[in-house]
């Protein structure tokens, strides 16, 4: 996977969905009692599937199978110019980050795995506006579907 972040004519980057395989096993706003209404579930096309970070990104919150990550920064999304914060999970990598760990802009954040409680192998993925919105054990305040916080397209320019 060649992962690459996206900056605009600003100077800000681009919220770029995390990963370059796009295959949805649960939409967000269903209804089980994992998701109660919120998170949605990836696969990539092999196990471990990377994702990456679309800007630069701090470790505020880690759970029992996952991270939750905030940008560093205002980043353009779909509806505007947004701090995003995520919470991933099931990534096998029990130790891949710590609270206060800054990455940059197209590090690795995790890989598709079964950590928690999984039938299979994916990344389940929770995001809000805002920073460190985490409000529970295992979701985010306000969160949001994804198509409003991130592009799926590598090809989006914004001209001031």
């Amino acid at each position: 996977m060649a992962f690459t972040p996206i900056k605009a004519d600003d100077g800000k980057y681009v919220s770029l969905f995390p990963m370059d395989y796009l295959n949805c096993t649960q939409t967000w706003g269903a209804n089980t009692l994992s998701h109660r209404n919120h998170q949605s579930d990836w696969i990539g096309s092999t196990h471990e599937y990377p994702y990456y970070a679309c800007a630069p990104m701090r470790c505020y919150g880690i759970t029992g199978s996952g991270y939750t990550w905030t940008t560093t920064e205002p980043v353009h999304t779909p509806t505007g110019l947004k701090y995003i914060s995520i919470w991933v999970a099931h990534d096998n990598d029990a130790n891949r980050a710590k609270v206060g760990t800054v990455i940059n802009a197209g590090t690795l954040l995790g890989k598709t795995g079964v950590r928690g409680h999984v039938t299979g192998d994916h990344m389940h993925l929770d995001v809000a506006f805002g920073q460190s919105v985490a409000t529970a054990y295992d979701h985010l305040s306000g969160d949001v579907n994804p198509t409003e916080a991130f592009y799926i397209t590598d090809s989006y320019r914004i001209i001031n």
